[in-house]
């Protein structure tokens, strides 16, 4: 969906922004709640399929962050404690510089299979027409769809990890919260990265 187009401006903005002043009046959560699921909406309009690959990659870093904060592995003690702002800069654990390692890997290498998947295929087969080794080529069913947004959504969730490991952001304990950072719908396609 584009910013620009009739289904945007006459239908989905206005149903938007009707939604989340329909809970004005109630809870935060709620509102947040509306905001996420209009983000899904708008990110899953043009191709749904890449919904859960928004929601994994929101999951993972919304998860790494509390393994930051806490310093610790035990999920059930990630997810009951409250959550405490690192110093900044100061030194961090061996957990700690685990999971911000797990989380960048992961983002950059989710990123890195989406753009650059299809132009490893095409230098591959490349390089066997010239060998003359044809019959080893690909099809062109070995592609790769990008899917839209997702250097805004990877990174801006890969900036929030690491400010939570460099003591610059607290950790945000609710993920309902940290799910409407990331598919806040305005900047999913455009930016800016916060």
């Amino acid at each position: 969906m584009v910013f620009s187009s009739h289904i945007f401006v006459y239908y989905f903005l206005p149903i938007a922004l009707l939604g989340y002043y329909a809970f004005y009046r109630a809870r935060q959560r709620w509102r947040n709640f509306w905001l996420i699921l209009t983000g899904y909406t708008f990110y899953g309009w043009a191709e749904p399929r890449f919904m859960p690959l928004m929601f994994a990659t929101t999951f993972v870093d919304w998860l790494v962050s509390l393994i930051i904060a806490h310093d610790t592995w035990r999920f059930w003690t990630v997810l009951r404690k409250p959550v405490k702002q690192l110093p900044h800069r100061g030194p961090r654990s061996r957990t700690q510089r685990r999971a911000i390692l797990v989380s960048v890997l992961l983002n950059l290498a989710t990123l890195g299979f989406f753009k650059y998947f299809n132009f490893g295929i095409e230098s591959y087969n490349n390089l066997v027409q010239v060998l003359g080794l044809q019959h080893a080529q690909f099809d062109t069913f070995f592609r790769v769809v990008l899917p839209l947004g997702i250097s805004f959504y990877t990174f801006q969730a890969l900036s929030y990890t690491i400010d939570v490991y460099r003591g610059e952001a607290e950790a945000m304990s609710n993920f309902i919260d940290f799910s409407c950072f990331v598919s806040m719908f305005p900047h999913l396609v455009a930016g800016p990265i916060l």
